[in-house]
């Protein structure tokens, strides 16, 4: 069940097509696959949510931490983005459905247990967080600010084998494709809700000597997929033998079939190669499940990682869950009532 509360500030103008995607759920009975036009405001307020998770960490399951037991709300405010004209077809100038789903079940992702699994390892480094096709950056920085909270409470502050302190104890990393106005939107929302980027270490330098409060946890980094990893996008800053992501979240992300190859490569490149380390995707039933199929069969076939968990959760209402499967018969508007949530883990022989 949806716990969070959003409001939107359009622009004064509008254009015809965004009126008629706004109207489609008065016209045809259709759940609202987006909420906002390319330069309007969005304002998302999280208050927990009663989701639970079963996640396996070091082959042993536990339930996620409700958020909710903490009576602070999160608010973001976040400026839609929008592209130079040559990508536009990158439809980034909306926050989507997915991206909601996400956020208001963040808990979902089992953050507490993960970071716990992190800090308790024998590494030192942070534990780190990467999201993919970010947009305005919204379950992203919802992470990051649950991130903040979890990393200041009583029962996390002491991190075992820990003999540097300056070291932040987490960070967040929010990319996409490299268009100018998309990332400084990016880079201007990170700012706007609290956190300050460190240039330093969008450009490539190691963030291991930054102070350890929450300011520089957050950086941009442009990246289009299957491209050479930069640097930059490296967890920290350079290649080292403890390198990856501990978690990657992307929201729909897979409705282009001729980007699942290298995106499939940058999930494999630099997820963390650890038992512990997931990948979420959130991805819309709008645009169809065959090219979802495919993402899946790519995965099953062509990758080393193995799909742990697809399950439908409905975009509203209730927010159900239902298992996934082909459906051939259902219609438009039915489609549109659903998200497929995919968590995706190292097969067990890579990481032996």
């Amino acid at each position: 069940m949806q716990t969070s509360t959003i409001t939107v500030d359009s622009p004064e103008i509008e254009e015809p097509e965004d009126i008629l995607s706004t109207s489609l759920g008065i016209l045809y009975n259709y759940a609202a696959i987006s909420f906002t036009v390319a330069g309007s405001t969005f304002t998302y307020t999280y208050a927990g949510d009663t989701a639970s998770h079963t996640n396996v960490v070091g082959g042993e399951a536990g339930r996620t931490v409700d958020l909710k037991t903490s009576p602070r709300s999160i608010t973001l405010r976040l400026h839609t983005p929008d592209t130079l004209p040559r990508n536009w077809g990158l439809h980034v100038s909306s926050v989507w459905a997915s991206s909601l789903v996400l956020a208001d079940h963040i808990s979902c992702l089992g953050l507490e247990a993960l970071v716990r699994s992190r800090w308790c390892s024998l590494s030192e480094s942070a534990f780190d967080v990467l999201e993919l096709g970010a947009g305005a950056g919204l379950p992203g920085l919802l992470i990051a600010k649950c991130l903040e909270r979890i990393s200041t409470s009583k029962s996390t502050t002491s991190v075992p084998n820990s003999s540097d302190q300056r070291n932040p104890l987490w960070r967040v990393t929010l990319s996409d494709y490299p268009d100018d106005l998309l990332i400084e939107n990016l880079r201007a929302n990170v700012r706007e809700n609290g956190f300050m980027i460190n240039e330093l270490c969008t450009s490539g330098a190691s963030n291991s000597t930054h102070d350890s409060n929450s300011q520089g946890r957050v950086r941009v980094v442009p990246y289009a997929w299957g491209d050479d990893i930069p640097p930059a996008l490296l967890s920290s800053g350079s290649p080292s033998k403890d390198e990856g992501y501990d978690l990657i979240i992307a929201a729909d992300t897979l409705w282009n079939a001729g980007l699942h190859e290298a995106f499939l490569y940058t999930l494999q490149r630099l997820l963390r190669r650890a038992p512990h380390a997931r990948v979420h995707l959130v991805a819309g039933l709008h645009t169809g499940r065959l090219t979802l199929r495919m993402f899946l069969n790519l995965v099953h076939f062509k990758s080393e990682l193995n799909v742990l968990e697809v399950e439908e959760w409905e975009v509203s209402g209730e927010r159900a869950k239902r298992a996934w499967e082909e459906r051939l018969d259902e219609d438009t508007a039915e489609r549109r009532r659903w998200i497929v949530w995919i968590v995706l883990g190292w097969n067990r022989g890579v990481i032996d």
